[in-house]
């Protein structure tokens, strides 16, 4: 009798315990179907959430793919010239201003907070953000601003004039190594910086939101102030540089750094890519850049955007090298017979514009009648060819080319652009090649700057001005303060264009932009040549 009491009792203290396990039991059953038929259902609709967040990381890297490019990788100041290398400092180097996206023409600060300009136009004060550093650590402020721009004027003006800056107080002093460059100062503050010029300037803020004219990090020269290294880079804008190659180039996300957006990319990998660019796989955030059309070029899973005709492609005859085109006689004849030729208009479809105009709606360059009496030359010609892109209309201008030595018996080759970084300098020289296919953002409309860069200096396309009256056109220009010139103001400099016949325009073209679905594009515009990847947003 106790036995079963005791039976019973057990069986009662027990009976919740084995309810409880039944229960779960069957939850658990219930739940191992449910796990079972979602995991079926996000393995069919390609998602998985043990790998979603690696998944999540990898949206947030950008390829930029730059579409037969024969630039050689820079991060020297002056590999800023050209664009591949433009994209990439302008990523890395912090600058005093930005253009705003789409290089719309309008100035916003960047390292700078704010800035002031007197009354006279003379005097421009910046003053910089706190706590601003280089990826090393060194602080970014007035005074480290004021050392690197003096260390690079310096260098640009031991070669050539500098637009702009050349206009500063002391300049001339500076320049011949007899005092200091005065107009140049930092304040005691420490986070203000000022320049100060002998009469009032325009393209000062175009000219530092530039990254050749940026802040360059003491660690990147050696004790003798040499940058050895083009690959290697110490950052002071947004990204870092993490690995670097001819061929292909990975910028990291800075942490501390103020961002345009919290969704911009966090890594961003620079690559180069033959022609033609329709096997790019548009599965991951992708920004392909063509900088010479083909016409109706198509990438599958990608938003085609056509830039603006911002670039002037033109042939420059050199009249320095010793060669047929040192004269200004065989220079016309031959831009005579090359404008004939052109007006022909190529047996293509390109979105270019063909006009010999220097810039859009502005009249055609007419070059004046000579005779052509050259028959030899002891040397063959050599012809660089664009740094870029073959294309149609590329293709099309250098068979032009050599129809025309053809014709006058002269004997020449094309040579390709070395992928060397000490080859950018030597190509704009105008004395190393007799003649050289040139691209140039010239801008939708006349700015004096511009032209002063374009034709006073070796900066950008470096135009030649043998006679120097185009430069002188253009510096009246600034005497008069014509910041924006008109058709009237451009017709001395055109005439001296016509009489020179150095430059010779041939078609305006534009960049053309390849977006994947992951870009946010209202941050896009036509006008975008080098892209400020800090605002992109990746959704």
């Amino acid at each position: 009798m106790l036995l079963s009491f005791v039976e019973e009792w057990i069986s009662r203290r027990q009976a919740p315990r084995l309810k409880y396990i039944q229960r779960m039991v069957r939850l658990s059953c219930v739940a191992f179907i449910v796990g079972s038929l979602s995991f079926l259902w996000m393995k069919l609709h390609g998602y998985n959430p043990i790998w979603q967040s690696n998944r999540d990381a990898q949206k947030m890297v950008l390829r930029v793919v730059l579409v037969d490019n024969r630039v050689a990788t820079s991060f020297l100041p002056e590999g800023g010239d050209v664009v591949p290398n433009a994209i990439k400092l302008e990523q890395t180097i912090g600058t005093l201003v930005k253009e705003q996206q789409g290089n719309s023409g309008t100035s916003e600060p960047y390292l700078a907070s704010s800035w002031t300009v007197s009354a006279d136009g003379k005097t421009y004060s910046f003053e910089l953000r706190p706590d601003l550093a280089c990826e090393d650590g060194s602080p970014i402020d007035g005074e480290s601003f004021r050392r690197s721009l003096l260390r690079l004027l310096k260098a640009r003006a031991s070669e050539f004039e500098v637009p702009v800056f050349n206009q500063l107080v002391g300049w001339t002093d500076f320049t011949s190594n007899q005092g200091p460059l005065r107009g140049l100062r930092s304040e005691q503050s420490g986070r203000k910086i000022t320049f100060e010029f002998a009469a009032p300037v325009n393209g000062l803020l175009e000219f530092l939101a530039m990254p050749q004219f940026g802040h360059y990090c003491d660690a990147n020269y050696d004790a003798q102030g040499q940058w050895a290294d083009p690959l290697r880079l110490i950052a002071s804008g947004p990204y870092r540089v993490e690995a670097a190659n001819e061929d292909q180039v990975t910028l990291v996300r800075r942490e501390n750094w103020f961002f345009g957006s919290e969704k911009a990319p966090s890594r961003i990998e620079f690559i180069n890519h033959s022609w033609p660019p329709s096997d790019i796989d548009p599965s991951q955030p992708t920004a392909v850049l063509i900088r010479a059309p083909n016409g109706d070029e198509a990438i599958p899973g990608f938003v085609r955007v056509d830039g603006s005709p911002l670039f002037l492609n033109a042939l420059v005859l050199s009249p320095f090298k010793n060669g047929p085109f040192f004269s200004r006689e065989y220079r016309r004849s031959f831009a005579n017979r090359f404008a004939q030729a052109l007006d022909k208009k190529p047996d293509n479809k390109t979105p270019s514009i063909y006009e010999r105009s220097f810039y859009l709606g502005h009249r055609e360059l007419q070059f004046p009648k000579s005779k052509n009496s050259l028959k030899g030359s002891s040397a063959p010609l050599r012809i660089l060819k664009m740094n870029s892109g073959s294309g149609l209309d590329v293709e099309y201008i250098e068979r032009i080319i050599g129809q025309l030595l053809d014709e006058d018996g002269l004997e020449y080759e094309f040579v390709e652009f070395e992928r060397s970084p000490g080859f950018i300098k030597k190509a704009f020289s105008n004395r190393e090649f007799d003649i050289r296919l040139a691209r140039v953002d010239v801008g939708i409309a006349p700015q004096t700057w511009v032209l002063d860069m374009m034709f006073c200096s070796q900066l950008g396309i470096s135009f030649p001005d043998a006679s120097g009256r185009i430069c002188s056109e253009v510096r009246s220009l600034r005497r008069q303060n014509v910041t924006h010139p008109d058709s009237s103001d451009m017709e001395p400099i055109f005439q001296s264009l016509e009489e020179e016949a150095s430059v010779l325009p041939a078609y305006h073209s534009g960049a053309m932009w390849f977006f994947s679905r992951h870009i946010d594009l209202t941050q896009i515009s036509n006008h975008l040549v080098v892209p400020r990847v800090e605002l992109l947003e990746i959704r």
